[in-house]
């Protein structure tokens, strides 16, 4: 049951990214 904690935490990151980049 480790498949939703996966994309959750690539979501995230890629978020935090999108915010750093604005």
């Amino acid at each position: 049951k480790k498949t939703i904690t996966e994309p959750l935490t690539w979501i995230r990151r890629l978020k935090m990214a999108l915010d750093v980049a604005t």
